[in-house]
């Protein structure tokens, strides 16, 4: 029953109990009237007069002990109802009444009043709490945070802010559904949950993406926080008959070296988790000489786009070894940008710049360009050098671009043999149904594809069946200490197996030593790179060197 039709209820009942108080006193005063009469104590006028005032004073008297009991009991309550309208719920409704129907009425409100706290509570919780996984959201976090900058500037103490997402949790919702995806992101909650102390918070901001607060004077403390969080979300998931591998990248930013409020160390920590994710460290302090937002790199950034029209960016060339009998079998083309005041930049720190100001475009549009014309020019000299150029995620997003490369390829006069595209495995997995289509088109342009950094994302078979790759490249990462870590070695191994099972050509980069050659050798793979062949070359050092190495197959020191 609502509370209206309680108050209806109560009025009615309360009216009644009134008439028949009054009712019954009006008879036990006739009564007595009677009785006295009856037995002649009212013969005389000033007896009758006496009975009349008795009667009357009787009435008024118990009515009034009535309306006074009923009035304070009520006023209580009215006084009580007041403080709960104003929003406190902490007190507990007592009028302290015989009266039942006051004390029902306080019942119901009381009800009311716990019906009231946990309807705010739940609005609270549905507010500051994200509805998937119950973890503090934004809104809860900001809320930390500040108390924690206030408490930090206080005590003159130190926290971190970590920005985490899932490695490739896009491919996991489109392949598996999202029914699947909601429960990995509930399973990812328990994970962090369990890794961190009470005092710490962790949250989802949104998506696959979550926030981490947590309280230490030491950043060595907050990296080794954050290798415990990534080695707990790379162990598997099971759901259902599914067994998921879905890692993390992880962002570090700290009070106050890195930001004084809220939204700056958010940025920052996003920032640094961005550094990781594109470097495949895991984890990453955020460093102000790589926040594209910086003014430093704002200045760099137009610095950039005069590069692209000026003559300050160059391409470098790596040889390509085939490694049975050590004959060159191409080169990579690697940009540099050499800066009149900075001297040599390299392409971590502008390539991530080119991507964010939009500038990856044009600069992907000068290395094939340059590419080519160099191609073409060692095919006038009877080079034959297959070469290999990197694209961007960026670039498999932009619907022009099989356009643009038909384009410039229709102006040139190379061997389309001759010209490899080398995409990372992530880069390709960011949306695979629009690279599959770009790549189909790239094939049928006759261009040869790779797949670069091959075993450092999340290795998709499904996909990589579909792809019109002709090789796979594995990363340096693994073939850097193989000869001493079995895990790497048996990565390697696994790699070349499946490639050649797919018919598909290896290219292992990264070669240091002759034991890592020596194996790689051993384990069937093709081709290899790396700098106990030859550190990256200029157009001109490059053609000095093909031409000795073409007569002696082995291993040639830069000129």
């Amino acid at each position: 029953m609502h509370l209206p039709d309680k108050l209806a209820r109560f009025g009615r009942s309360l009216s009644s109990r009134v008439v028949v108080m009054a009712l019954f006193t009006h008879a036990l005063l006739v009564l007595a009237t009677i009785v006295i009469v009856r037995y002649g104590y009212a013969a005389s006028l000033s007896n009758q007069i006496f009975i009349v005032v008795a009667y009357l004073v009787l009435s008024f008297s118990f009515a009034g002990i009535t309306a006074w009991q009923m009035t304070a009991a009520l006023k209580k309550l009215g006084l009580q109802s007041r403080r709960v309208a104003s929003g406190d719920f902490s007190s507990q409704l007592e009028v302290g009444t015989k009266i039942v129907e006051i004390q029902q009425l306080a019942d119901d409100l009381n009800n009311m009043r716990r019906e009231l706290v946990e309807q705010a509570n739940r609005l609270e919780h549905q507010a500051l709490h994200d509805a998937l996984t119950s973890l503090p959201n934004r809104v809860l976090l900001r809320d930390r945070v500040e108390a924690a900058i206030k408490k930090a500037r206080r005590e003159g103490s130190r926290f971190s802010l970590m920005i985490m997402d899932l490695d490739h949790f896009k491919e996991v919702n489109d392949t598996l559904g999202h029914p699947i995806g909601d429960m990995v992101l509930q399973l990812t909650a328990a994970k962090l949950r369990h890794r961190l102390r009470d005092c710490d918070t962790v949250a989802r901001l949104g998506g696959d993406e979550f926030a981490v607060l947590i309280f230490t004077d030491d950043v060595e403390a907050a990296q080794h926080v954050a290798q415990k969080i990534r080695e707990a979300l790379e162990r598997p998931l099971r759901i259902d008959e599914l067994t998921l591998r879905v890692g993390g990248s992880i962002g570090i930013a700290t009070y106050p070296s890195d930001g004084e409020d809220f939204e700056t160390l958010l940025r920052r920590a996003d920032v640094a988790m961005y550094t990781a994710k594109r470097e495949g460290t895991g984890y990453a302090l955020y460093e102000k000489a790589r926040d594209p937002n910086s003014a430093n790199l704002l200045s760099l950034t137009g610095e950039l786009r005069d590069a692209i029209d000026g003559e300050n960016l160059a391409l470098y060339y790596q040889p390509k070894f085939r490694l049975t009998d050590k004959k060159i079998v191409g080169a990579e083309a690697l940009i540099r940008w050499n800066h009149p005041s900075r001297g040599m930049v390299m392409p971590n720190d502008f390539i991530p710049l080119a991507e964010k100001s939009g500038l990856i475009e044009p600069l992907t549009n000068w290395v094939l360009k340059t590419a080519m014309k160099q191609t073409e020019a060692w095919e006038k000299m009877g080079m034959d050098v297959p070469l290999a150029v990197n694209i961007s995620a960026k670039n498999l997003q932009m619907q022009s671009f099989p356009d643009t490369l038909a384009g410039l390829f229709k102006d040139s006069k190379i061997k389309r043999q001759n010209f490899v595209l080398e995409l990372t495995e992530s880069a390709l997995l960011v949306d695979p149904n629009q690279a599959i289509k770009v790549l189909e088109q790239f094939d049928r342009v006759g261009v040869r594809l790779s797949i670069d950094d091959f075993g450092t994302g999340y290795s998709s078979l499904a996909y990589l069946k579909r792809l019109p790759v002709r090789e796979l490249k594995i990363d340096r990462v693994f073939v850097r200490d193989m000869v001493s870590n079995r895990n790497d070695l048996a990565i390697v191994t696994a790699t070349i197996q499946m490639a050649h099972g797919l018919d598909l050509s290896v290219v292992a980069e990264g070669i240091e030593d002759e034991p890592t050659l020596g194996m790689l050798t051993e384990l069937g793979c093709d081709v290899g790179q790396g700098y106990f062949f030859s550190t990256p070359l200029t157009s001109v050092q490059f053609e000095e060197f093909w031409r000795s190495a073409q007569h002696t197959g082995i291993r040639l020191e830069p000129v």
